[in-house]
C-alpha cells in the first residue's frame, strides 16, 4: 500500500480518540458520561448545552469509520473542523454559564485525547494532500482525457458512426526482450467501410516520465501521432474491407529498467 493511502486512513482513525478522550476524564475529573449525567440527572441546566455540543463532537468524529474504503477526501479536513467548532461552541457556552469560574476548571487527560486526535488528524491529512499531489493531478488530466474521448466519439456518432465492441489488450512497456515498442496483434477490416481508433492508457504511477508515439499502421502504411498525455484516441483513419490494421507504440525518456502496464482499447466505428 502507498504511504499517502495510508495517510489518508490515519487521519480519518485518528479521530476515534476523541471517543476514546470522552470516556476519560474530561475536566475536574469527570468523565463524558459523568458530565453528561449531572446535566440531565442532576438539574444542573448550565451545563446542558455544553454537554450536548460536547457529545455531538464525539458522535461526529465516528462518521470516518464508515469512510475508511472511501478515495473522496473532502471529510479529511472537513470533519475535523466541524469538531472544533462543536468544542470552541461548547467551551464558550460554558464560560457564559460559569464566567470566572471557567479559571478553575482543571482539564484531564481525556481533553489531551481530544486535542491529539485532531492534531493527528489534520497532521496526516496535511500529508495524504502532500504526498498525492501527483496522483490527484493525473487523475484530474485522466478525467478531462476521458471527456475529450467521449467527446470525439459523439461527433462521430453525429455523422453516422456507431462504434463496434472494442477490443482490448494489456501489456507492459519496455516489453520483457528489452523492446521499447508494443504491436497489437494486425487483424483484417471486415465487410464495410470504417472508421478506426486506438485509446491508450498507461500506468505512471511511479514517477516514471517520459513521451510516448503511437502509429496505426494500415496496409503498412504508418500514419503516427506523438502524444504526452497517459491516454488518448487517435483521430479516426477511414479503413475498408480487407485493409490489414495494427497498432504499434513507442516510449521515449524511459530507462532500460522501467516497466509500465499500458492498456490499449481498439475501436472499431462503422456507418449506422
Amino acid at each position: 500500500m502507498k504511504i499517502y493511502r495510508i495517510c489518508r486512513t490515519l487521519a480519518r482513525l485518528s479521530l476515534l480518540l476523541i471517543v476514546f478522550g470522552f470516556f476519560q476524564p474530561v475536566a475536574c475529573g469527570f468523565s463524558g458520561p459523568e458530565i453528561a449525567d449531572l446535566a440531565f440527572s442532576d438539574g444542573s441546566f448550565s451545563l446542558i448545552l455544553p454537554t450536548v455540543l460536547l457529545i455531538a463532537a464525539s458522535l461526529v468524529s465516528l462518521i470516518p469509520i464508515f469512510r475508511l474504503r472511501k478515495k473522496s477526501t473532502m471529510d479529511l479536513f472537513i470533519i475535523p473542523l466541524v469538531i472544533i467548532v462543536l468544542l470552541l461552541a461548547s467551551l464558550f457556552s460554558a464560560k457564559n454559564s460559569f464566567g470566572d469560574l471557567m479559571d478553575f476548571i482543571s482539564y484531564d487527560r481525556g481533553s489531551t485525547f481530544i486535542a491529539s486526535a485532531i492534531v493527528l488528524s489534520l497532521l496526516f491529512a496535511s500529508l495524504f494532500y502532500i504526498l498525492s499531489a501527483k496522483e490527484r493531478r493525473e487523475e484530474k488530466n485522466m478525467i478531462l482525457i476521458r471527456e475529450t474521448n467521449e467527446s470525439l466519439l459523439s461527433s462521430y456518432e453525429r455523422c453516422g458512426y456507431v462504434a463496434e465492441e472494442p477490443k482490448y489488450e494489456e501489456f507492459s512497456l519496455p516489453q520483457n526482450d528489452g523492446s521499447p515498442a508494443w504491436q497489437s496483434k494486425p487483424f483484417i477490416i471486415p465487410q464495410g467501410i470504417r472508421k478506426i481508433a486506438c485509446a491508450l492508457t498507461i500506468d505512471k504511477n511511479e514517477d516514471k516520465d517520459g513521451t510516448f508515439l503511437c502509429s496505426v499502421v494500415i496496409n503498412g502504411r504508418k500514419i503516427r501521432t506523438s502524444y504526452n498525455e497517459d491516454a488518448f484516441i487517435m483521430a479516426a483513419p477511414d479503413v475498408k474491407e480487407g485493409d490489414d490494421v495494427s497498432f504499434e507504440v513507442e516510449l521515449n525518456s524511459l530507462p532500460d529498467s522501467s516497466y509500465l502496464k499500458a492498456r490499449a482499447e481498439i475501436i472499431i466505428l462503422k456507418k449506422s
